[in-house]
């Protein structure tokens, strides 16, 4: 061939011309088709794919685990008023069958059997889907996630059933006051814009939704060139990129149709609605309109996020809760749009205060309008966004979402600027934003009040007048120091990207009063995690004093022997660090999350609210009154109250039936001398555990803790003895009926403690059980549609356990639920499950828990815990050695043992159908 082609041009020499000419033009349009690859200097690679998906990847080799998430830019505002709901029904359906994977079953077991975890969320303007697994699995993983997003069958039978399942979700939200208040302050807030709809639409929309309105929607957006796909994990980026194209590349892509979305007009008049419900607490949710996403002013609006509702510091915390009491939990937020935004403060509180509480929130604002914000209070406000910041960068989840949603708005970039942006806001910024948005007259108003509740009868129009009359006039501005500069090289320097770190294997150690230190170095993100755990607290609390540990914990916070509650808090805001209290059946104690340069001065704050509680009367008093609101607010939500209904019949002569939170006869007794002497009681080094994972210095943390712990005494006398569980040898029932749109059950059996054998084998039925792709959610979920939510645990302490299934139903599924529910149970005892299914649960269990340990405050908690339990530093590989050393027959002696259905408890909130 070669000879006879020399021969050719030889005698034809225009040939050579023409093979030269048609070489070049294949290797121009290889060069055009080929993708354009953008690499920074962070490793992050940035191209788009011939079919016009974006693809962004980030290498992370602190864990073995990858994410990959796929944001479709489109959900509720794509929607017409009369297919409310459809996108959420279309997420749905992502997980109900395939071509290749016909069924919901057969998609949960693949992805079990990979150890991925799996979900999806639909919003205003995108529909996300991801799938955080072992990298090893890294291309099944993409395979997994196209077929799902390319292929899916929409099964008419299946739609229609999933239709029900997702009304049923929408009513869990109704009996939900924290969703329900911000869906009510939309609807009131917008007049044109599609906000102002309910998620999930009237319940008669969903069931006239076809087939063929799916597939349309489907069809209009699931291209390629609307898509957004990130991959954040321990991979190989050049390699990943080309299973990348071999897979998403095949996805189709056509011209997305305009949203058509009404604008919204300005809003020029307060605007105000009420509602009643069964609910225990008050709640209050004000809003007002923004701008878009990345617009300049939404820099500045996160400070004032977090100015006013970001913790104890925030101003409406300290005004409304510790100084006027008038609230018991306050909040600030925000979210944005492609064309729009929406800023909310929320509140909940006893309704007797809840005019004075709205007063006093505008006279609030009105303050932050009129009087500069100290150049002090700012870099405070700076320092906690930091520490924020770099806490998303501890999971390849976070960091999957954070470059998502960065390049849907505008260019991933934007967010490694996010720092900086935040630290060029200066005082005068935070005024004019405030003077531009946060108006009386541009604010929406939504309260929620318990039946009964009496209240104000203001018109909207008395309300803006009273409010205007009422606001205070601004004291005058304290002196402010002058503007720092930002370091622009510093910023840089700080960039929160994950770099390829060595970790640390855990090490133990022992404080010179016996005290158990374990520390773990991981470098790479500045951040620094702590717990400090004491066994005991409600392990020996009594009826008598139910709820003391809860009250120190939470007294303690609020100010020490040689710092005021002011004092404390300030110093807890100059490093940027988050403090927060632990409270279990069998310990209790302090978590600290701080910047690794604020270190040594959080060590010092820590200790000195271990050591030196001051426990003022005046502080008590207050927290004792939240207490009790905290104890309402559990009434108002379903899935934690009736676990508290659960342990009240079940564990009621032992103190893990006791509640966290105290009784309300028991609280307002409490003293505090009575405080004193129970800190004296349960704060020692005998039963002390410092946990510490981050970037720091082994033998100088070591050292630091020597030196602020040393003070903390062993114990000083022996502890009374505890005993075993003993459940009740009969079915009980526990129950309260509220006017809820669900009947929420929870149904539970005596188990093993945590230290028992049984322990491994309980752990693997939990995750066999629970969930969609568990037994009893593909019962319930999938197979007869009762219920949007079914999940088990296994609550296995000191001195025994319990074993529950939890789901919400409609009223009327009650009974048909709880018989599916122990059928299922029944099952586990016998040879129902076979070797391919605990093969796949096993692996599903290795890969959650490899997934849950990324976040360094989860690690820390879990060696603190595993310490206070006895088991050794190796304590999490081992228990998944054991997990997956559990065979069938170890399952079904198991269940045999423990699920009894002649002795089982039930725990339930039951609707009534009635009205709100």
């Amino acid at each position: 061939l070669f000879s006879y082609m020399y021969g050719v041009m030889r005698h034809h020499r225009f040939i050579p011309i023409l093979c030269v000419f048609a070489l070049c033009w294949a290797l121009l349009l290889t060069a055009c088709q080929r993708d354009r690859i953008e690499q920074d200097e962070f490793g992050i690679i940035k191209t788009k794919l011939n079919n016009g998906l974006t693809v962004i990847i980030q290498e992370d080799n602190t864990s073995p685990m990858v994410t990959i998430l796929t944001r479709v830019l489109a959900g509720f505002l794509n929607e017409s008023d009369s297919q409310t709901g459809l996108s959420h029904l279309l997420e749905q359906m992502h997980f109900k069958g395939t071509k290749k994977r016909p069924t919901p079953l057969k998609i949960w077991q693949e992805a079990r059997a990979m150890g991925a975890s799996m979900n999806a969320w639909t919003s205003y303007d995108e529909t996300t889907y991801h799938l955080t697994l072992p990298s090893r699995y890294l291309e099944k993983g993409l395979e997994f996630q196209v077929d799902a997003l390319t292929h899916p069958e929409f099964d008419p039978t299946e739609l229609s059933r999933e239709a029900e399942v997702v009304i049923l979700e929408g009513k869990r939200g109704k009996d939900s006051p924290s969703v329900f208040i911000h869906e009510g302050l939309k609807n009131i807030a917008f007049k044109q814009h599609r906000l102002k709809r309910r998620l999930f639409g009237p319940t008669e929309n969903f069931r006239k939704l076809s087939r063929k309105d799916i597939i349309s929607f489907f069809q209009q957006h699931y291209q390629a060139n609307n898509m957004i796909l990130t991959i954040v994990g321990d991979i190989h980026p050049r390699e990943t990129l080309k299973a990348v194209r071999q897979h998403y590349g095949r996805i189709p892509s056509a011209s997305v149709p305009d949203r058509n979305s009404p604008m919204e007009p300005p809003q020029n008049e307060f605007r105000y609605k009420r509602q009643w419900a069964d609910i225990r607490n008050a709640y209050l949710a004000l809003g007002f309109h923004v701008p878009e996403a990345l617009h300049e002013d939404s820099y500045v609006l996160d400070i004032i996020e977090h100015l006013l509702g970001d913790g104890k510091s925030s101003r409406l915390y300290r005004k409304l809760r510790s100084e006027k009491q008038l609230v018991s939990d306050v909040t600030a937020g925000s979210e944005y749009y492609e064309d729009t935004g929406f800023f909310w403060i929320t509140a909940r509180l006893d309704g007797k205060q809840l005019w004075d509480a709205e007063v006093n929130l505008f006279s609030e604002l009105h303050r932050l309008k009129e009087m500069p914000v100290s150049e002090t209070e700012l870099q405070k406000i700076k320092n906690k966004i930091e520490t924020s910041y770099f806490l998303t960068q501890q999971t390849t989840f976070e960091q999957a979402r954070r470059l998502s949603f960065f390049e849907h708005y505008g260019d991933y970039k934007r967010g490694r600027q996010y720092l900086r942006d935040i630290k060029s806001v200066q005082p005068a910024d935070i005024q004019r934003v405030a003077k531009k948005y946060l108006n009386i007259d541009q604010g929406s108003l939504f309260e929620y009040l318990s039946q009964g509740q009496k209240a104000h009868a203001y018109s909207p129009e008395q309300m803006v007048s009273r409010f205007k009359k009422e606001t205070r006039p601004v004291e005058p501005s304290p002196m402010r120091t002058e503007t720092r500069p930002v370091d622009e090289e510093q910023a840089r320097l700080k960039e929160p990207i994950r770099k390829p770190t060595k970790n640390l294997s855990l090490k133990r150690y022992e404080l010179s009063n016996d005290a158990i230190v374990l520390l773990k170095e991981i470098h790479g993100v500045p951040i620094v995690s702590l717990i400090v755990l004491f066994q005991g607290g409600r392990l020996f609390e009594e009826r008598k004093n139910n709820g003391v540990t809860e009250l120190m914990l939470r007294a303690s916070l609020y100010g020490t022997t040689t710092r005021t509650e002011a004092i404390l808090t300030e110093a807890l805001d100059q490093i940027g660090a988050k403090l927060y209290m632990i409270n279990e059946a069998d310990f209790f104690g302090y978590g600290l999350i701080v910047l690794n340069e604020n270190l040594d001065e959080g060590l010092k704050i820590l200790s000195d609210m271990i050591l030196n509680p001051a426990f003022p009367e005046k502080i008590l008093d207050r927290e004792k009154r939240h207490l009790i609101t905290d104890m309402y607010r559990l009434e108002d939500r379903p899935e934690t109250y009736t676990y508290q209904l659960f342990r009240e019949a079940a564990l009621k002569n032992h103190p893990y039936g006791l509640s966290e939170l105290g009784s309300r006869e028991t609280i307002l007794k409490m003293t505090p001398p009575q405080m004193v002497q129970w800190h004296a009681e349960m704060i020692n080094s005998s039963d002390m555990v410092i946990s510490a994972v981050g970037d720091f210095n082994t033998l100088d943390i070591r050292t630091s803790f020597e030196n602020y712990f040393k003070m903390i005494k062993p114990r000083r006398k022996e502890r009374k003895p505890i005993p075993p569980i003993e459940v009740p040898s009969y079915i009980s029932e526990n129950f309260k009926k509220r006017q809820k749109e669900q009947t929420a059950i929870l149904i539970g059996f005596e188990a093993a403690a945590v230290n028992h054998p049984d322990y491994y084998p309980l752990k693997v039925l939990e995750a066999l059980s629970s969930e969609p792709g568990g037994y009893f959610g593909h019962r319930l979920r999938t197979k007869e549609k009762l219920a949007d939510i079914v999940y088990s645990r296994l609550y296995a302490y000191l001195k025994g356990g319990v074993f529950t299934t939890y789901t919400a139903v409609s009223p009327e599924n009650e009974k048909k639920a709880l018989r599916s529910l122990l059928e299922e149970y029944i099952k586990l005892k016998s040879d129902f499950i076979d070797e391919e299914e605990l093969k796949t649960t096993q692996n599903y269990l290795r890969g959650l828990v490899q997934n849950r340990l990324q976040p360094f405050d989860t690690q820390a908690y879990e060696y603190a815990r595993n310490e206070i339990y006895g088991k050794p530093p190796s304590a999490i590989s081992d228990d998944l050695e054991k997990m997956e050393a559990v065979t069938v027959e170890d399952l079904n002696r198991v269940a045999s043992t423990y699920f009894n259905i002649e002795k089982y408890t039930l725990g339930i909130v039951r609707g009534t159908h009635k009205t709100r």
